[in-house]
């Protein structure tokens, strides 16, 4: 609750001027009313579970811990608002909630209300590169997002349980990008699957924690790559559906040749609304000398089911988990790089217009 309040009655300012940039822009603005409804049985679920469970699960109690955290950032920042800047806790909740509110608006739609998948935009939108050398083991992720986006806050939250340091904005408790170093040893990122089958939205229900949530609790309680997978895959939403990778580096020693990398070193959690798949995926590293994460999904029942399978069908490799653009150029690039500068070098490589695998039909 401290940590909460002082990041709000600090922060203050700047939450507001995020939440008319990405939230609010139009200050009349409303939700659907049935995103709304949605909305408030999902919270009330959360809180009710909270006050039957958090006392003998550890869960659930963590949980309970974030209902805290947040609700001393409501009340800290309202704290010192001005008048015409107060939120509501419905509001800082939404805020929270941000990336998760898409798939709501669609799963609340039903029939004819209910939006076509859209492939005329580029696809996806981070991109996460996992390395082994020789000497070291290096991490990245690069997030796209709009210039509205980029009021940016970098957070060290020190608790009881862990510390947690994450590239963030003011007024999420979670990153949101999303990039978190964990005191376990874990580090954790991921990147979002686009959905092109909106009938598996069914299984996006309010009855479940939303998934902003659970990242901060599977950090706080998660002993390795396994139970990260396995924790934050309890009450699954069905909303701001990624490939999350969990590297644990306490199994890591520098020098380690890439055939000797421990099992266990890399697992990825790939949720999609109805299904959780998690894996080990550190074998996939030991034979390509890579792991890469670009909005497509790895697992063969997500790629089918997510719709990719039928766009691939349809409009060729945009979709396609090797032959789309990102992956090959990774490929490529990949033989390349031994050090810190060759991985910044990849992950920020953007020559799309004299690249030819930057085409796009």
């Amino acid at each position: 609750y401290a940590a909460g309040f002082g990041e709000g009655e600090t922060l203050q300012k700047q939450i507001y001027q995020h939440w008319v940039n990405t939230v609010k822009p139009v200050p009349n603005a409303t939700l659907a009313p049935a995103v709304v409804n949605w909305l408030n049985t999902h919270i009330k679920y959360i809180q009710g579970k909270v006050a039957a469970n958090s006392a003998t699960d550890k869960y659930w109690a963590t949980v309970g811990h974030v209902l805290m955290q947040l609700t001393g950032l409501y009340e800290g920042y309202n704290a010192v608002a001005p008048a015409q800047q107060k939120l509501s806790f419905f509001d800082i909740f939404v805020f929270n909630f941000q990336y998760e509110l898409g798939d709501v608006d669609i799963a609340v739609k039903v029939g004819a209300d209910r939006p076509e998948p859209s492939y005329s935009y580029s696809y996806g939108g981070c991109t996460a590169y996992i390395k082994p050398t020789d000497t070291d083991l290096f991490m990245t992720h690069t997030t796209w997002d709009g210039f509205n986006a980029m009021l940016r806050v970098y957070k060290d939250y020190q608790f009881a349980a862990t510390r947690v340091a994450f590239s963030g904005y003011p007024g999420l408790l979670h990153s949101g990008d999303d990039f978190y170093l964990v005191g376990s040893g874990l580090t954790v990122q991921e990147t979002t699957n686009v959905i092109n089958n909106n009938a598996i939205y069914e299984f996006t229900i309010p009855t479940s924690v939303s998934e902003w949530i659970r990242v901060i609790v599977t950090n706080a309680i998660a002993t390795d790559g396994q139970d990260w997978g396995e924790t934050f895959r309890r009450q699954n939403s069905g909303t701001y559906n990624n490939q999350w990778m969990v590297v644990n580096m306490n199994l890591y020693t520098p020098g380690t040749k890439l055939a000797d990398l421990p099992d266990g070193l890399v697992w990825i959690a790939e949720l999609l609304p109805g299904t959780s798949p998690i894996a080990d995926v550190t074998p996939i590293i030991r034979k390509q000398g890579y792991w890469d994460s670009y909005n497509i999904p790895y697992f063969q029942e997500n790629y089918e089911v997510c719709g990719d399978l039928a766009v691939f069908e349809k409009y060729g490799d945009l979709t396609s988990y090797t032959k789309y653009a990102r992956p090959q150029i990774i490929k490529r690039e990949n033989a390349n790089i031994t050090d810190l500068a060759g991985v910044q070098r990849l992950i920020r490589f953007n020559e799309w217009q004299t690249d030819p695998l930057s085409e796009c039909p």
